[in-house]
């Protein structure tokens, strides 16, 4: 009961303190004049005298000094390292670190995946190496899982295949086993071949 007397009290004071404002507004107020009976008053530009700007020298600082002119040259994608590519390509760590990784994933770096990656906009010119074509009959599961281009329901699919009933002869085999959309079936072959005796 004496909260919301409170309460009240407060909301009254506040209605009152509104009204107090809204007074002292109204009586130093300019009068109301409608819009169609305005003046036009030109704006009135004051001429300020400008004085010519001064260069102001920075005193020299170590992080000043200029970077290393852009690296013109040819450069190995198989042997480059993430150390290289960020104190000379100037390239953020997570970039240098990303091609280091991808390129153990797919065992190598070929042009696709250095276009997919934007890994081509750079002043110097890649040597590709196309990674040699991993032997599917041998390979592990293991490695399988860590590839790309390999889903987890495939692998499965295809280690059980291999392991209970015969290695795969062919690629229709493989695409068989389980769901391979057409990005892969085109480049599975390109990084794999089914045996030793396949080119």
């Amino acid at each position: 009961m004496r909260r919301t007397e409170r309460t009240v009290t407060v909301l009254w004071a506040g209605i009152f303190l509104a009204f107090f404002y809204a007074n002292i507004y109204e009586r130093e107020a300019p009068p109301f004049v409608p819009w169609d009976q305005w003046d036009v008053v030109e704006e009135v530009g004051v001429d300020i005298p400008t004085a010519p700007l001064k260069r102001v020298e920075k005193p020299f600082t170590w992080a000043d000094k200029r970077r290393e002119p852009p690296f013109e040259g040819f450069v190995g994608a198989d042997t480059v390292s993430a150390e290289w590519l960020q104190r000379v390509g100037h390239w953020p760590e997570w970039k240098a670190l990303h091609l280091v990784d991808l390129r153990e994933a797919w065992g190598g770096a070929d042009s696709l995946l250095g276009h997919r990656e934007e890994w081509d906009r750079v002043s110097w010119i890649w040597v590709w190496k196309a990674p040699k074509p991993v032997v599917l009959s041998t390979v592990s599961a293991d490695f399988l899982y860590a590839h790309p281009l390999w889903r987890s329901h495939q692998v499965r699919a295809f280690h059980h295949f291999r392991s209970k009933i015969r290695p795969v002869r062919s690629w229709e085999e493989v695409f068989q086993l389980a769901d391979f959309d057409s990005i892969q079936r085109a480049l599975l072959p390109t990084y794999f071949k089914i045996n030793s005796l396949t080119e």
